[in-house]
């Protein structure tokens, strides 16, 4: 690459020393704008020092020296610019993109720098000289992918400087990734961290700032709270402040205090921000702006467990330091704004059982307990997670049941009621079957007053179809605590009430969703309800949603597990000759892919053992009841033992990929010597002498090794 050195003083002395030159360069600038030129062959590294302002240009000179690219110039930021994070963009129509860290010996913590939230201790740094003694910093490289990015250096005192360019063939850029646009020779004023934490009652909020930079003189700051920016209430919640602080000269930190005032009331945690205003002289670093959350600590209570399934029916135990509530007090659950009947335990802890939540994440949970003597408000979070993760029974049995088939359901004996002995209550048995018309779940009892062993094989009872066409519908298995045992415990406390009774009879355990089958009852019904479904359907519908999910790839070897995942035995009765079908994970759309494999590992396509497209893709709890109406009961009118013909017509509609959309994967190189370059593209040197593994795969089954011994140049010299 060509350097081009421009003075902004007269006389100015100026000294290079690159690890690719023979001997130090030395130059004096006599007048400003007059400027000087050297060249460096690739891989090279240099220090630059002046005893004046510097501009310093890099020329990168393109494909004809160095094969690739056309010229791009590129502004080198000086150390005293350098910045403690930025926010830069890798351009997309680059095909190879890089960055060049520098960081000085006293800021050198690679543990410490961050791409991304990876940090860079793994990475190969490069000493850089200002002698053939004396280290000036060190040099990293690192490829990235295309789009936003963000570097910072984890020690807010500390900075680095970072570059940024691509290469295509005939194309290339290159700029700083940012720099200080300050003066030089400033003092850098800033909050330690960007978010500071304190209790309700600890009465202050302890918040220091730090300087950097210029620490030879006085340097000046304003801090105050902004009163529009969070919920905490100034004056009610903390005390505003507005003050000017003063650094003396070597002074490296202040610290500030925020009163915050205590109260009784029952809240959420709430915050304010605090702002520095700069004086004369004094630039402010990245976090000039800090957050300060304030924990409340009235009516602090924690769930066990802090989850359930969004079906509900999770017993909940809660407890806190602050509920003194005995057996006769009225206690309310509100998850999410629903409000549920609790009651507290002989040990005086509270039972609450989830509602169904119609939704899953976060949901705010509120405890009120009222009695005689006591009154007590309680807040926390509960997570409300998809059924499928929270399913408290499972089951030994095909996805697909039909009447009269045994099932093997388990549980945990010991969590259905945690307040009590598991040998102490029966528990009840129920199938619940889900009514389309009324989109809700109807319960049968199957086993009632049963030992709570943590076990039963048990037989699903008849069901007949409702309709001409009714195939089939959702079912799960419910666990539950059976009433007579519920009202055999109430009595022995001598506090016999419905609503606890109640509270009981809530707690339920329930299976992932299962496929009760009712075949239509004859052939010929079937062979209508499926041409009946095919009149409705478009093939250019299925043909568009085809094409906007991920291809399948043609072999099983070359499926990727972070796009797709293994799908149990319900393939194999869906797709009775393949050997694996993967379904694609949490797509984005309603639509999913479904891919299957013979025994050999080749792609299964069509009719009737090939992977389908699913128009609702079973993600949750919901979308595989939809899953089930839209894409299973046409399967069953039109592929059931007796109309294997029809499945022509579900494959029409529901079609499988063929793999054409597939890019093969393509081959890889790594080359070097010492100068490295991987398999996926990284850059590095290095000069280590002996045995070394240069490729290894998971589990071990491949390792290639080197080999690297001394080189010789001229006249044998190592």
């Amino acid at each position: 690459d060509l350097y081009r050195i421009l003075a902004s003083q007269s006389s100015t002395s100026v000294t290079v020393n690159c690890s690719t030159l023979s001997e130090v360069l030395t130059y004096n600038l006599d007048t400003a704008g007059s400027w000087q030129e050297f060249t460096t062959p690739d891989k090279s590294f240099c220090s630059i020092t002046s005893d004046k302002p510097l501009l310093v240009m890099q020329f990168a000179l393109g494909n004809n020296e160095d094969g690739i690219g056309d010229p791009f110039m590129m502004m080198i930021t000086p150390v005293e610019q350098y910045s403690n994070n930025y926010v830069f963009n890798v351009l997309p129509e680059f095909e190879i993109n890089y960055i060049t860290l520098y960081v000085t010996p006293e800021d050198f913590q690679p543990e410490s720098i961050f791409v991304d939230d990876t940090n860079l201790e793994n990475s190969t740094w490069v000493a850089v000289y200002y002698s053939s003694a004396d280290i000036c910093g060190y040099i990293t490289s690192t490829s990235l992918l295309p789009g936003e990015h963000q570097l910072y250096h984890a020690d807010v005192s500390s900075q680095i400087g970072v570059s940024a360019y691509g290469f295509n063939a005939f194309n290339s850029y290159g700029y700083p990734g940012g720099l200080q646009l300050e003066p030089v020779q400033l003092a850098i004023i800033s909050f330690s961290q960007s978010e500071f934490t304190v209790l309700e009652n600890e009465e202050f909020a302890r918040v220091k700032l730090v300087r950097s930079g210029d620490i030879s003189r006085e340097a000046v700051v304003l801090i105050g709270s902004d009163p529009y920016k969070g919920d905490a209430a100034a004056r009610s919640d903390y005390m505003p402040i507005i003050e000017i602080l003063t650094f003396l000269p070597e002074e490296l930190t202040k610290r500030v205090d925020v009163v915050i005032n205590d109260d009784t009331n029952v809240e959420f945690d709430e915050s304010f921000f605090l702002y520095l205003v700069s004086g004369e002289g004094v630039h402010l670093s990245p976090f000039q702006r800090a957050k300060v959350v304030i924990r409340n600590d009235d009516g602090k209570i924690t769930l066990t467990p802090r989850y359930g399934s969004e079906i509900g029916g999770t017993p909940i135990i809660v407890t806190g330091d602050k509920i003194t509530a005995s057996a006769e007090d009225n206690v309310t659950c509100v998850f999410d704004g629903i409000e549920t009947d609790g009651f507290v335990t002989k040990d005086g802890q509270v039972l609450c059982v989830s509602p169904e939540m119609r939704r899953t994440g976060r949901v705010p949970f509120k405890l009120h307990i009222e009695g005689e003597k006591n009154m007590f408000n309680g807040i926390s979070i509960f997570r409300s997670v998809p059924h499928e993760r929270a399913a408290g029974v499972s089951i030994e049995t095909n996805p697909l049941i039909t009447s009269g088939d045994m099932v093997r359901l388990r549980w945990s004996k010991e969590a259905i009621l945690p307040t009590e002995r598991h040998d102490r209550y029966t528990i009840n048995v129920a199938l619940g079957e889900y009514d389309e018309n009324s989109a809700k779940w109807v319960y049968t009892e199957l086993a009632k007053d049963m030992p709570n062993t943590g076990y039963i094989e048990i037989a699903v009872p008849e069901r007949s179809p409702k309709a001409d066409n009714d195939s089939g519908s959702p079912v799960v298995f419910q666990i539950g605590v059976s009433e007579s045992s519920t009202e055999t415990q109430i009595r022995k406390r001598g506090i016999f009430r419905n609503i606890i009774k109640n509270v009981i009879r809530g707690i339920t355990f329930v299976t992932k969703v299962y496929i009760l089958v009712k075949y239509p009852k004859t052939e010929v019904i079937r062979r209508a309800a499926c041409e009946l479904w095919g009149l409705a359907e478009s093939r250019e519908a299925s043909l568009q949603i085809l094409s906007e999910l991920p291809p399948c790839p043609c072999t099983v070897s070359e499926i990727n597990g972070n796009i797709f995942k293994q799908e149990s035995i319900a393939s194999v009765i869906f797709h009775p000759d393949s050997d694996k079908c993967f379904r694609q994970r949490m797509p984005s759309t309603t639509a999913g892919q479904q891919c299957c494999y013979d025994e050999d590992g080749d792609i299964i396509v069509g009719q009737d053992s090939g992977g389908t497209i699913d128009f609702v893709a079973p993600k949750d709890f919901k979308t595989t009841i939809g899953h089930f109406f839209v894409d299973v009961v046409p399967h069953i009118f039109c592929c059931t033992p007796l109309l294997l013909s029809k499945c022509e017509k579900y494959y029409e509609f529901r079609p499988s990929d063929d793999c054409s959309r597939t890019r093969p994967q393509r081959p890889a190189f790594a080359r070097g010597d010492p100068h490295l370059v991987t398999l996926d593209g990284l850059r590095y040197t290095f000069n280590g002498r002996g045995e070394f593994t240069l490729i290894e795969t998971q589990g071990d089954m491949f390792t290639l090794q080197g080999r690297m011994t001394l080189a010789k140049g001229v006249n044998n010299m190592h």
